[in-house]
């Protein structure tokens, strides 16, 4: 005789998700509106600058030939972009862990002993 799967009740498993879901978004602390703003001034200064290269029109005096100077350019911007994005992180990481340290007490299921 065939095992037969266990049936589920949709409505037991959609409140098992939402609960689940509720309970994430408790735990997890809100992004603060000063980096909402932050990133919203970045975003738009990137798309201004990127306009105004793409409308400007070149200067005759200042046109040069089309080859690549020699040298480091593209290893030096990478080497730049992955040590701000590794300082981003960190400082990241550390704010969200001392405001996680600070906000509340640990609860059933972490690993920290209480003092």
């Amino acid at each position: 005789m065939p095992v037969l799967p266990k049936v589920v009740e949709p409505d037991a498993t959609e409140a098992a998700v939402d609960a689940i879901a509720r309970e994430a978004r408790q735990a997890r602390p809100r992004t603060s509106r000063t980096l909402w703003i932050a990133g919203g001034v970045l975003g738009l200064i990137g798309v201004v600058a990127f306009v105004m290269l793409v409308l400007a029109e070149p200067d005759p005096a200042t046109v040069t030939s089309a080859t690549a100077p020699a040298g480091s350019g593209f290893a030096a911007g990478l080497a730049i972009g992955i040590g701000v994005g590794i300082a981003i992180g960190v400082a990241i990481g550390k704010a969200l862990g001392d405001q996680r340290s600070s906000s509340s007490s640990p609860g059933p299921h972490s690993a920290r002993k209480s003092p």
